[in-house]
């Protein structure tokens, strides 16, 4: 393992995920994980990125299993875009990915990327014909959310201009953040119960001294 420290900017994690530098992962990249310190969080959040999962090596679906048990929500990323081209079709090692995450009981949000290259007509089509297949390997009821057809690009943009991401991107947060909260595990649902049981004794407590204080 390559391990880095300090603050982590594209250029530092380019030369490991970008296509461009590590064509056909050349470098032999299993995953990358980006960790954040938090101060509710009991451990911070960590983003793992698997590059290549398709690939058919064991090395590559050890990481990928790794992550599927480990992970408190998975992400599925698909290029969109090619929809464009003469439609769009789930491979064998996605149907793959999917089996394996809903045998651990993951939650997995599909984010479709580069909708913005498609007619809202092309995203409705593309988005029944994912639902066709994943429906076809009994998938489709095992997703917390519809597919969310996005654009990094916009959102990377909205952000370097310094005004709110776009509304379907914040619908994606938002659902990603709730079902992490619904996670026991995570320190900051765990700090809410902690809140709850001490404002309930804090109620008890002063119904209490009120009560003496009748007397």
């Amino acid at each position: 393992p390559l391990r880095l420290d300090g603050p982590i900017t594209v250029d530092v994690l380019t030369p490991y995920a970008d296509q461009r530098h590590n064509p056909n992962n050349q470098k032999r990249v299993t995953h990358i994980s980006v960790s954040l310190p938090h101060q509710v969080l009991d451990l911070g959040i960590t983003y793992v990125d698997i590059p290549g999962f398709d690939d058919p090596t064991d090395r590559i679906w050890s990481a990928t299993d790794d992550v599927i048990q480990r992970a408190h929500a998975l992400v599925l990323v698909v290029d969109i875009s090619v929809a464009a081209d003469g439609g769009i079709t789930l491979d064998k090692s996605t149907v793959e990915f999917l089996k394996r995450a809903r045998k651990e009981q993951r939650p997995v949000f599909i984010v479709c990327n580069k909708a913005d290259k498609l007619s809202t007509g092309d995203q409705e089509t593309a988005q029944q014909i994912i639902q066709d297949e994943l429906e076809e390997f009994g998938l489709w009821t095992m997703l917390p959310r519809q597919p969310f057809f996005l654009s990094a690009e916009e959102a990377v943009s909205a952000q370097e201009r310094g005004v709110a991401p776009p509304a379907r991107y914040e619908d994606f947060s938002e659902a990603l953040w709730k079902s992490l909260w619904r996670t026991e595990s995570i320190g900051l649902r765990r700090l809410y119960r902690v809140f709850g049981q001490l404002q309930t004794a804090s109620e008890e407590v002063s119904a209490l001294i009120s009560s003496r204080q009748a007397q």
